[in-house]
């Protein structure tokens, strides 16, 4: 009888990467766990963690559901969920937020302004709950935060590094 190779082995999945199937199943069960937020709370925020070279994005899943309103995306900001879940209320009350539009939060020294999201694309669960088939991403708004001084990004003496916060779309006229 000839000896085994190596290759006439059957090969087991390597424990440290998952296969497709459970890649799939997973994103099955948080997409299943966002619907069960979303029925409870009127939206969910998804994280994504950021590394050296990206920053930490979060964004709303579930505004679309009042009335097609346009899903917010913080970027740089360690708490971004905090942010999001206080806009989503208003949403939520009835207000429409839209590009160009400041908000200068009463309890805090904190400013915010929006941008339309130029290539929503990659708000993964928000377009696999809300896209239509064939139809685009959903619509998106960068929620741009201020530095502690109050200035945003295209501003001068904005202290904070451009690769923390990059804009996901064209600055609005009303902003410039």
């Amino acid at each position: 009888m000839p000896a085994m190779q190596d290759d006439d082995l059957p090969q087991l999945p390597d424990p440290d990467e998952p296969t497709e199937l459970q890649l799939r199943q997973f994103a099955d069960q948080h997409a299943a766990h966002l619907r069960d937020l979303i029925a409870e709370h009127g939206w969910a925020v998804q994280g994504v963690i950021g590394d050296h070279e990206h920053p930490s994005v979060s964004y709303t899943v579930g505004l679309t559901r009042y009335h097609g309103h346009p899903e917010l995306v913080v970027v740089g900001l360690g708490n971004g969920g905090g942010l999001l879940n206080l806009l989503g209320e208003r949403v939520k009350a009835g207000e429409r937020l839209r590009a160009g539009q400041v908000i200068q939060f009463e309890r805090a020294t904190q400013r915010v302004c929006f941008v339309t999201v130029e290539n929503p694309e990659p708000l993964i669960y928000a377009n696999e709950l809300y896209q239509w088939a064939d139809g685009p991403p959903v619509p998106a708004l960068q929620v741009v935060w201020a530095d502690p001084a109050g200035w945003f990004p295209w501003e001068e003496e904005y202290a904070v590094s451009p690769r923390t916060q990059p804009l996901l779309g064209p600055l609005p006229e009303s902003l410039a």
